[in-house]
């Protein structure tokens, strides 16, 4: 996308009124929330799942942030 980190975060604040990091941790919680609540999962299943998700969502977002478009 060729953005650098400060458009990024200038973005991120425009359009969805926080920080990409604290977003990302928005992100997490309710996943947490949602597999608590709407599943039968014991919680350490529950904190396996989530834990995943927030390694994988932290290497979306590292690949993102690393990312040069062409020519850039």
């Amino acid at each position: 996308m060729g953005l650098s980190r400060r458009q990024l975060e200038r973005l991120f604040a425009t359009h969805l009124g926080v920080s990409p990091s604290r977003h990302y941790v928005r992100i997490r919680i309710d996943f947490g929330k949602r597999l608590i609540a709407g599943t039968r999962m014991p919680l350490i299943d529950v904190a396996t799942a989530w834990l995943y998700v927030c390694i994988t969502v932290c290497e979306i977002l590292s690949r993102f942030a690393t990312y040069n478009a062409p020519g850039v």
